[in-house]
């Protein structure tokens, strides 16, 4: 069950001592973050974080352009931006603490 002020089911979703926030912070964070270019092909990896910016951009103006929106949408955006991150090439997706 979800304790005060926690969004309907968020306890699956949000780690133990984490908040909404933080964990839309953190896929955003995942979803910048790419291999050291030096193991990779540059012109690749800027692509890559090039396409993955855009999707955290993409759920970042969607969350700011809803003035009542909360917690339990910015979790749906953690949620839809690792779905999307996690169809392209690996970068760095670490698991929720």
């Amino acid at each position: 069950m979800s304790g005060p002020g926690e969004p309907a089911g968020s306890s699956q979703i949000i780690p133990p001592g984490s908040t909404p926030c933080r964990e839309l912070l953190r896929a955003v964070a995942d979803a910048l973050t790419l291999p050291d270019p030096a193991e990779a092909d540059e012109l690749a990896c800027l692509r890559l974080r090039s396409e993955r910016a855009d999707h955290a951009c993409t759920c970042l103006r969607r969350f700011l352009s809803h003035r009542e929106n909360g917690s339990a949408e910015m979790v749906i955006e953690a949620q839809i931006l690792r779905g999307l991150i996690s169809g392209l090439p690996p970068g760095i997706i670490r698991p929720a603490p």
